[in-house]
């Protein structure tokens, strides 16, 4: 996902900490049952007092090559013949720079670690989003049962109109067979504060 040499770049050109996070399928993966296939590296990143096109002149030098950037500078999408391709988005919202303060430090083995998005905003990224293999990850996420802060998502469900979209998809579930047999949605109606007999409740 994100090379040792490649990660110490991003520490120098956005900020060790806080300054960048993957974010997408591969945020996701770490927090599904089992990961699914993703070409690329998803990024957000704080450009802070520079320019996106800063960012591209410094992921040159570093022998990276320039597929597109968007006009308005919140989107680069680079490639290497060594890591692959990349997509760096900027945070533009308070809630970006949000779910980067509350990035954290995975390890992914092999004494390689990374910036990852916390399950929360992953959930919210890919609500979002809004598109099949988001719907799917986030199921998975959910199956996987990992420990989730539920006020806070329920507060960016609402600051972004996504509630609606996450209890279809978990309605959904609620009809999968297979989850008779799993004790994730009794824990999701505990933790979200909802009565799992209340067919308007997720």
């Amino acid at each position: 996902m994100i090379d040792r040499c490649v990660a110490k770049f991003l520490d120098e050109l956005f900020g060790a900490g806080s300054g960048w996070s993957v974010v997408g399928g591969h945020a996701a993966n770490v927090y599904r049952r089992e990961s699914r296939f993703t070409m690329d590296v998803d990024l957000l990143v704080s450009l802070g007092s520079q320019s996106m096109a800063d960012a591209a002149a410094a992921f040159v030098e570093k022998g990276w090559t320039v597929r597109t950037m968007d006009p308005e500078g919140w989107l680069l999408r680079v490639s290497h013949t060594e890591f692959g391709y990349m997509d760096v988005i900027a945070s533009e919202t308070p809630y970006q720079e949000e779910a980067l303060h509350r990035s954290r430090t995975v390890d992914l083995g092999h004494g390689l670690s990374a910036h990852v998005l916390s399950p929360e905003d992953v959930i919210v990224h890919k609500l979002i989003a809004d598109r099949a293999k988001d719907d799917d990850d986030i199921e998975d996420i959910l199956r996987a049962g990992a420990s989730l802060d539920w006020d806070y998502l329920h507060m960016w469900f609402d600051a972004w109109s996504l509630r609606e979209r996450f209890e279809k998809i978990v309605g959904r579930m609620r009809g999968n067979q297979e989850l008779t047999k799993n004790p994730f949605l009794g824990r999701l109606d505990a933790k979200a504060g909802r009565d799992s007999d209340d067919s308007n409740s997720p």
